[in-house]
């Protein structure tokens, strides 16, 4: 039996709004997932705090 979540409720998983540092936003890391070395370039898998895995980004470390 499916019961729909009511709207007055809210959402399930409210995502955090980024700060503002130096007029950029700026978002807050929860775990970093993976990593990939590509010639002098390391990226980084990131999971990003009050969001899911469909959100997940590559970022080279320059951008940490």
């Amino acid at each position: 039996l499916y019961h729909e979540r009511p709207p007055d409720i809210g959402p399930t998983n409210v995502q955090a709004q980024p700060d503002l540092v130096d007029g950029e936003d700026e978002f807050e890391v929860e775990d970093f997932i993976a990593h990939s070395a590509k010639g002098k370039t390391t990226e980084y898998l990131v999971r990003f705090m009050s969001y899911g895995p469909e959100d997940d980004l590559w970022l080279p470390e320059k951008n940490l």
